[in-house]
């Protein structure tokens, strides 16, 4: 999840700056470029290692043993972990000015964490709706081959950006008048994880959790420098 989040990332003109694993973080204060990243996917999906020789190749910072919730950043994508936001983390984020959380698992963000974004008027993307593009690409493969058709990859791309924007659009027209319309989440996803118990559990050679400072002019928002993390 996090590796083609950086790739989207750059596709839209921001500057990923941070990845991680269970080890630990790297901070790349100039970016996680197309290149850097292919060597990402090779570490990762070919070689399973670990972030940490990203930092030894590319000779930036590397946290053994931290989440990279303490970097500045515009945006954090959590991903591929339960829980992994506490309400400490959240203030953390609000604190250093980040404006997004989009959430790329099931429940990342503690109910603590939750109750912090929203107050503080932080756009939050429950995972529900954030991270529905898996489903959503598996159902474009299914119609693909239900009728005998092959689509390019920028096709799909276009049909699911579609997809992704109608979910906050027909969830905010069926709460209006029910609840704060910026609220896209139900509190009862969360009650059974009101302990803190992760469940899912980090892979030795997984990615998760991304940063990144900026949405660039592709999406039509002035460029920033951007920070990633996973």
């Amino acid at each position: 999840m996090a590796q083609y989040t950086v790739e989207k990332l750059n596709q839209l003109g921001a500057v990923p700056v941070t990845l991680s694993d269970s080890d630990g973080f790297i901070h790349d204060s100039k970016g996680i470029s197309p290149e850097k990243l292919a060597f990402v996917l090779d570490l990762k999906n070919v070689r399973r290692g670990r972030i940490s020789e990203y930092a030894k190749k590319f000779g930036c910072e590397y946290v053994a043993g931290k989440r990279p919730w303490v970097v500045k950043c515009d945006a954090a994508f959590p991903s591929a972990t339960q829980n992994e936001i506490s309400g400490d983390d959240a203030a953390t984020l609000i604190k250093n000015g980040c404006k997004v959380i989009a959430e790329g698992a099931n429940m990342p963000s503690t109910p603590e964490a939750i109750e912090q974004f929203l107050e503080a008027k932080v756009l939050y993307g429950p995972g529900k709706a954030a991270n529905a593009g898996g489903v959503a690409t598996s159902g474009l493969e299914m119609s693909q081959n239900s009728a005998r058709l092959s689509w390019t990859s920028a096709e799909v791309d276009a049909r699911l950006k579609g997809i992704m924007q109608s979910i906050p659009r027909g969830r905010l027209q069926d709460r209006q008048g029910l609840r704060p319309a910026h609220q896209l989440r139900d509190g009862r996803e969360h009650r059974r994880l009101r302990q803190g118990r992760r469940l899912d559990a980090r892979s030795g050679c997984g990615l998760a959790d991304v940063l990144f400072t900026g949405l660039g002019r592709a999406g039509g928002i002035p460029p920033v420098a951007a920070k990633a993390v996973s």
